[in-house]
Formats: C-alpha cells, sequence, structure tokens
C-alpha cells in the first residue's frame, strides 16, 4: 500500500505543481530521500483508505462504483474531445497512389502499405 500511497503522491504533487502549490521537502518526500521526514500526501491516502475499509465492504463497493463511474466518464470525454480534433481532409487520400522511389522502394498504394505494416 505504501508503494501506491508514494505514486499517487508523486502524481498529485505534479498536478498542484503548475498551480503554484509546493510542498516543503520534509512533508513531500518519503524518510531520507532528498531531505524528506514523512510523506504526507501518501500519509493521508493510506488513512483514507484504511478508513473507508474500516467502515465496510458495502461503503467500500460504494465508493469503488463511484470512481469507475468517474473513470468512465473520464474516457468519454477524451473521446469527444479527441473526436474534434479529426479532420477528413487528412485522410484524402487515404491511400496515396503507388510509386516507385529512385532508390527502389516503393510507396503508397497496396504495394507500399503492405511492406511498411510488417
Amino acid at each position: 500500500m505504501a508503494f501506491v500511497g508514494s505514486g499517487l503522491s508523486a502524481n498529485f504533487r505534479g498536478l498542484v505543481a503548475p498551480l503554484g502549490i509546493k510542498f516543503p521537502n520534509a512533508l513531500a518526500n518519503p524518510f531520507g530521500t532528498d531531505g524528506g521526514i514523512i510523506d504526507i500526501t501518501s500519509v493521508v491516502v493510506i488513512l483514507l483508505v484504511a478508513f473507508l475499509l474500516a467502515r465496510g465492504v458495502s461503503s467500500a463497493a460504494r465508493v469503488e462504483n463511484i470512481l469507475v463511474v468517474l473513470k468512465v466518464l473520464a474516457v468519454l470525454m477524451f473521446i469527444v474531445v479527441g473526436a474534434t480534433a479529426i479532420h477528413a481532409q487528412n485522410y484524402v487520400p487515404f491511400i496515396p497512389a503507388h510509386r516507385v522511389n529512385p532508390d527502389g522502394t516503393q510507396f503508397g498504394g497496396w504495394q507500399g502499405s503492405m511492406p511498411g505494416s510488417q
């Protein structure tokens, strides 16, 4: 659990750093690493998970279901936002016309596409 908490802590610090929030080294790093005494974010996460598990399986399952819904919504949002970057003119021609380059290699057409996919 400590490895997961430490990884989440590093990701969280990277997320809030552009907002100007920086934890002191003593509270941001594990003991003995870069002046660290305690990784406070990791400790808070571990305590929250322990508290959630102590409340019972049904509470943990409810929180897990909420997190799954949030993850699915994040993936759907990524797909919708990514779809706005698709421009049909970038796919014309989908397979360029075949030609043989001066060095003997082939480009385009099925003759050039199939060797490129192997």
